[in-house]
């Protein structure tokens, strides 16, 4: 007896699919905080050039060859402004006035030192901020008393209140200016003694400046010199600069004659010192 099987498997899984339940799943968003998670792979994945940046700005080093070129550029200044103190200076010293001459000298020197100071500065904050730094605070504290004396003396210079053949008083001190040092003031009093006055010292009390008639004596030394004559003036100029007994480079004048003569007017309170500058220039010159 054969069974239909057909009609069994019909009733147990109706073949209309209207029939099947539908099975409906619910799925949770996912949500991805962006911003933590870029902090974290910077912070676990730090890249080399993040760490070699911060090493950067907190190195101590300074190049060895940014050194030696301050060094040079040091030294290239020292030489040229001695070259033309020693050969160009007098020369513009015998053609125009002494004083004016001088101090116009004194001026551009600095400006040329401070510019050069200013320069290596940059150069090696450029190379290194904190290093730079520690030594401009450290070179302060040691020399902050040439600092302020240099500082104060600019002003004094550019301000030109007071100049070299001023006579001068500050307290018990008395005297007639020679020379505007990088520290002090140099005078000279009646009795020849040299006076150096710090410059703060200035700021402190009043400064009095008279009007001194001198009462000058007065030598006219004759010299044969053989050779070209702007060696000669320039050797004279620089023996009369060196000279011990000459305080203020007004109180000499140096002329040509005929051939080979100089003159060398020299003026003096004391007119012993006329027999001691003559034995010293015929010593120099070797007369």
């Amino acid at each position: 007896m054969k069974r239909n099987y057909m009609s069994t498997i019909d009733t147990l899984i109706p073949l209309n699919s209207d029939s099947i339940p539908a099975i409906q799943q619910t799925v949770p968003p996912i949500v991805i905080n962006v911003r933590d998670t870029i902090i974290n792979q910077i912070t676990t994945n730090s890249s080399p050039l993040t760490t070699d940046h911060m090493t950067m700005d907190w190195d101590l080093s300074v190049s060895f060859w940014l050194i030696l070129l301050i060094t040079g550029m040091g030294l290239a200044v020292f030489f040229g402004i001695a070259f033309l103190k020693k050969y160009i200076l007098p020369i513009l010293k015998s053609k125009f006035k002494a004083d004016k001459v001088k101090i116009l000298w004194g001026r551009i020197s600095m400006m040329i030192w401070l510019l050069f100071g200013l320069f290596s500065v940059y150069l090696l904050l450029k190379s290194s901020i904190i290093l730079t730094s520690i030594l401009l605070v450290l070179t302060f504290a040691l020399f902050h008393q040439f600092f302020i004396d240099f500082f104060i003396g600019l002003y004094f210079k550019f301000e030109h209140q007071i100049k070299v053949n001023d006579h001068f008083r500050l307290d018990a001190m008395e005297g007639e200016i020679v020379a505007f040092k990088n520290r002090h003031l140099q005078l000279v009093n009646n009795k020849q003694e040299q006076l150096l006055i710090p410059y703060r010292n200035l700021l402190k009390q009043p400064i009095i400046i008279t009007k001194q008639v001198e009462n000058l004596a007065q030598k006219t030394i004759v010299l044969t010199l053989t050779g070209e004559v702007g060696n000669n003036l320039l050797r004279l100029n620089t023996l009369m600069e060196m000279c011990p007994w000459i305080y203020n480079p007004n109180h000499y004048n140096i002329t040509q004659q005929e051939n080979d003569t100089y003159q060398v007017t020299v003026r003096a309170k004391e007119i012993f010192t006329f027999s001691k500058i003559e034995a010293y220039l015929k010593d120099k010159l070797g007369e």
